[in-house]
């Protein structure tokens, strides 16, 4: 006998694997298709971003080409756009700094409000600078297809 407990139960016999699960107070048998007992079809592996070169060993990629010439493109509206935050970030926190010291009038939660504001401002704008300006002098290992271009 079945009871609650043991529910779903599923069994194994010799035509496949069967699911019995309670429904509305009756029993009911249900027919689990197994993937083993389809051994006639054909399974391939689908392509993902890692490797989608499945089956396609042979054929030409252009999207792996390496040209110097567009290594060196050099990313003006980034550059622009980096400057530009490197600046915004200066000034807020300059201003968060008067505003603790007192050389400014105002509260101190906004001077945290302007300190936090900067220092989101300041580091992306820094860091992209200092990579175009080492890109710039051509130090080993920056380049300018680090900086993301718009």
């Amino acid at each position: 006998m079945l009871t609650d407990a043991s529910c779903p139960i599923l069994l194994r016999s010799t035509k496949g694997l069967w699911k019995i699960a309670k429904d509305c107070d009756s029993w009911t048998q249900v027919k689990v298709i197994d993937m083993a007992s389809r051994r006639n079809v054909n399974y391939t592996r689908l392509p993902d971003e890692d490797n989608d070169s499945i089956g396609n060993e042979g054929r030409y990629d252009p999207r792996f080409d390496y040209s110097p010439s567009s290594m060196d493109e050099v990313p003006w509206k980034s550059i622009a756009l980096a400057l530009f935050l490197l600046a915004l970030g200066c000034g807020l926190l300059l201003l968060s700094f008067f505003i603790f010291t007192g050389h400014m009038g105002g509260d101190k939660s906004q001077a945290y409000g302007l300190l936090g504001l900067g220092a989101l401002t300041f580091l992306p704008g820094f860091y992209e600078t200092r990579i175009a300006y080492y890109a710039w002098r051509g130090a080993q290992g920056y380049r300018y297809a680090s900086i993301p271009d718009y």
